[in-house]
């Protein structure tokens, strides 16, 4: 039989061993019996087994630099620790019968050369420790999985009564638990690229790591989700939970989606840096939003009186979003317009002019964006028209209300470099010339400060007025302006 690649090295040193009871260490060996029973605390180094082996009896066991290629069995008899040091694993491992609670069962610097390393482990707690899986499965019951110091593809668990899971400083791609009930899942400063749960877990706490997406679907009863510790979360998704208490603290998250959450839940959301969308769909349970920055917020079915919202900061780039699918744009902007002024409304009454003041913003941008789609899907009428060019002037040029420095750059853009060069062009007899010279008289740069004012006069040389179709509308988009910027100065002086 060929050794492992392993082994291969120790070629010279290889004997067949033939007993299947070891009553002392053994090491350079090819052992092909189904089992292997031990008497006394051994230790069994550089050996080979060939077939499937069944480890009995009730002894500390600690395999070191071993190959087993077609799995293991650890049977009724074992009561005592199991450690495998440094090795090579090319199959699954089961357990058989009922082991005691307290049996040890460690990896350490261990690999598997195959794509899947099944574990089917009975009331046991297993330790993976700086080994390389591809692939490991929980498919028993089992006390405890400690996962430290590792790099996996995917971890499964689906034990109907697993206790604890913890990841500690470990690489992983996947993560599944299912129907592990009461389950203690713990993510300790590793990287995952994926979770996925749905069970009724007792904890899942999230401490100073970083997770691309997590997905927790139908969860019951008291659970717990805790994310604190500078965690970094990329999308985190809680769907059609009842009896789930949320505490989200000092992390960083950039999507966040809430859907279907009712019952006995409670979330609290505090101190989240980088929140670019927020999700709520369908909830009915109290949400406690604080310290945040706002990006995107998507809401619909969610009954607004049980929303605390404090502390948060709107970006200026705030867009308010549905959060549920329609047939046409013209459906969505309304309903975007409807949820914007329920949420002024809402604001309002508990008088934060601030907050209302954003969905003030919000519901016009949506009523702006409505009438757009009518006029593109050729279903407007000339007052709509009319209504689109108010609304789209107001974005354009002072972002409904909220931006005077915007209505001045325009105001001083339009009169310097549009109507000054027209009026000074079609009226030479003004006596004035384009200078850069603000303190000279007869500089064009100081008369057309005092042409900023709607009502200035205008005269030539000779003292006779002079009447001009720029100067009208020179003195049209002066007043314009000059009240969009009174306007966006005022934004929280309104009543």
């Amino acid at each position: 039989m060929k050794l492992h690649y392993s082994l291969a090295a120790l070629n010279t040193s290889f004997q067949n061993i033939t007993e299947s009871t070891i009553n002392n260490d053994i090491s350079f060996g090819m052992y092909k019996h189904s089992f292997i029973a031990v008497n006394g605390n051994l230790v069994i180094s550089n050996i080979q087994f060939e077939s499937q082996v069944e480890i009995r009896n009730g002894y500390d066991i600690k395999f070191v630099d071993c190959v087993f290629n077609n799995g293991i069995i650890l049977s009724v008899g074992i009561n005592a620790d199991v450690m495998f040091d440094s090795c090579f694993l090319l199959g699954e491992i089961n357990f058989s019968g009922h082991q005691q609670k307290n049996l040890v069962v460690k990896f350490h610097e261990c690999k598997s050369d195959v794509m899947k390393l099944k574990l089917a482990i009975k009331f046991a707690n297993v330790q993976i420790i700086h080994s390389e899986f591809s692939e490991v499965e929980c498919i028993e019951k089992s006390t405890s999985l400690l996962i430290d110091n590792c790099e996996i593809d995917k971890v499964e668990v689906d034990s109907e009564s697993h206790k604890n899971l913890k990841i500690l400083d470990s690489k992983v791609t996947s993560l599944r638990v299912t129907e592990s009930e009461n389950a203690i899942v713990e993510l300790i400063c590793s990287e995952v690229s994926e979770v996925f749960m749905s069970s009724f877990f007792s904890l899942f706490e999230i401490l100073s790591s970083k997770v691309d997406n997590i997905h927790l679907k139908l969860i019951r009863k008291k659970s717990v989700l805790r994310l604190s510790g500078k965690s970094e979360i990329g999308l985190l998704h809680l769907s059609n939970c009842n009896g789930i208490h949320v505490d989200m603290k000092y992390a960083y998250i950039n999507e966040l989606k809430l859907d279907e959450i009712h019952g006995a839940s409670d979330l609290s959301i505090r101190n989240i840096k980088k929140l670019e969308y927020l999700e709520l769909n369908s909830v009915s349970v109290p949400v406690r939003l604080s310290h945040l920055m706002l990006k995107k917020l998507a809401i619909s079915n969610t009954e607004f009186q049980k929303i605390n919202l404090s502390h948060i900061h709107w970006s200026n780039r705030f867009e308010l979003l549905s959060a549920r699918a329609h047939s046409n744009e013209m459906e969505k902007y309304l309903d975007l317009v409807e949820t914007s002024r329920e949420l002024k409304q809402y604001f309002t009454k508990k008088q934060n002019e601030f907050y209302a003041e954003t969905f003030r913003i919000s519901e016009l941008r949506s009523h702006f964006y409505y009438l757009k789609s009518l006029i593109v899907s050729r279903h407007f009428n000339f007052l709509q028209f009319v209504d689109w060019l108010v609304l789209g002037t107001n974005k354009w040029f002072s972002n409904f209300g909220t931006n005077p420095l915007l209505s001045i750059s325009y105001l001083l853009g339009f009169h310097f470099l549009l109507f000054l060069p027209l009026l000074i062009l079609f009226n030479p007899n003004l006596g004035y010339s384009f200078c850069l010279n603000p303190f000279d008289e007869n500089c064009s740069i100081a008369f057309s400060l005092n042409l900023l004012n709607p009502i200035h006069s205008l005269s030539d040389i000779d003292g006779n007025k002079v009447y001009s179709v720029v100067d009208f509308f020179m003195r049209l988009s002066s007043g314009y302006f000059i009240y969009y910027f009174l306007r966006g100065t005022r934004k929280f002086g309104r009543s």
